[in-house]
């Protein structure tokens, strides 16, 4: 890496939980589905997870959800406690879920619930294995702003005419958002170059950071894949120095040149 190389790894394991389990709930709109994510949210109820995902990026995973409608958006629940907590969290979300007018709903259970989220870390390379084009930007923002993020990205990718995929782990404040080229598209390149520029001011606006994790050698150039360094680069080039002062660990690949 940019600061150091791993020599040694000391993991703990937490005992598996009594039941496991996953809810997903789909919605016409993703203003339904904040509101779905945003209710969990303030209700004492402790998920393992909360993923927000369009159709689109939903659609690539396949057999997770046999006959699961998943309408425009989705939120799939994570679910790990005591078999007790588990049924009774399952309700409350779909109460919560009836009352925001779900379209349609799916509980995964042990092995299914298991492949889903398997499906779902697999997203990416799934993606580009099929669409060796796309532009991949990863945005970290305060949680309590990642509506505000996600509504603006679907806003400038439509108006920049992009096919698009987006997931947002909404509580932790971080979203990944796919610009996906249409074949034959010769002008995707300039309109992707754009959109990211308006994609990262407006995360900046919001005290967040853009950067981009995956895009074809040819719009690298382009792209400013850091962006700007904030005013903890200060701090960040002395530690670079103190760790690396020959300037020999991936020169060049880290925010600022680094």
């Amino acid at each position: 890496g940019t600061l150091g190389i791993l020599c040694e790894m000391t993991l703990r394991l937490l005992p598996l939980p009594e039941s496991m389990g996953t809810v997903l709930v789909s919605f016409d709109a993703f203003s339904k589905a904040a509101d779905l994510a945003d209710g969990i949210f303030n209700s004492r109820m402790l998920p393992a997870a909360i993923e927000v995902m369009d159709a689109t990026l939903f659609g690539t995973m396949t057999d997770v959800a046999p006959g699961f409608d998943p309408g425009k958006w989705v939120v799939a629940v994570g679910l790990e406690a005591f078999s007790e907590a588990m049924t009774r969290m399952e309700g409350e979300i779909s109460d919560m879920a009836d009352d925001i007018g779900a379209v349609g709903r799916a509980q995964l259970d042990d092995h299914g619930h298991l492949r889903f989220w398997l499906a779902v870390s697999d997203l990416l390379p799934g993606l580009l294995a099929g669409t060796p084009g796309l532009v991949n930007a990863k945005l970290t923002y305060p949680i309590s702003k990642w509506r505000e993020v996600v509504e603006s990205a679907v806003r400038t990718l439509s108006e920049n005419g992009i096919d698009h995929g987006i997931q947002a782990h909404a509580g932790s404040g971080i979203c990944q958002i796919n610009l996906i080229p249409k074949d034959g598209d010769g002008e995707f390149a300039g309109r992707a170059v754009k959109a990211v520029g308006d994609l990262r001011a407006q995360c900046a606006a919001l005290s967040g950071r853009l950067f981009i994790q995956q895009a074809p050698v040819g719009m690298k150039n382009d792209l400013d894949i850091w962006g700007e360094p904030g005013p903890e680069f200060i701090l960040i080039k002395r530690l670079k120095q103190g760790l690396d002062p020959n300037g020999i660990m991936s020169p060049g690949r880290f925010v600022g040149g680094l």
